[in-house]
């Protein structure tokens, strides 16, 4: 408890609840990803291809020539933790041109990313 409130005075009230909040999101979908994925609808169609890197190697280096190209990058999961909500917003707020990120580095458990994508969109695999 002494921890808590150690924590709370370091970072305020609001970073302790955004960060449990994290925390919590990041345990059910651990557990329960595969059964919760059928109730997304799919992204808006606001991408120009979907990018699966299997590897970090040369990664950094591709993120930047698409910066240079002026394409937006957003990671939608990485490691079988998937960020739809803000992928979703940043997609709907976006003018550009975008790319979608889905990073498989230690994938323990493989998740159908299929059904939230645009079947129209190309996929990089790296």
């Amino acid at each position: 408890m002494i921890k808590l409130f150690n924590k709370i005075e370091e970072y305020g009230f609001k970073e302790i609840l955004l960060r449990r909040k994290r925390r919590l999101i990041h345990s059910i979908t651990k557990r329960f990803g595969k059964k919760l994925l059928k109730f997304y609808p799919k992204l808006p169609q606001n991408y120009k291809f979907v990018l699966l890197n299997y590897s970090v190697s040369g990664h950094f280096a591709l993120m930047s020539f698409f910066k240079m190209c002026g394409l937006n990058y957003v990671r939608l999961a990485e490691d079988n933790y998937m960020d739809y909500g803000e992928t979703k917003s940043f997609l709907l707020n976006s003018k550009g041109d975008n790319i979608v990120g889905v990073c498989l580095y230690n994938n323990i458990r493989e998740l159908d990313y299929a059904k939230i994508f645009s079947y129209d969109v190309p996929v990089v695999i790296t």
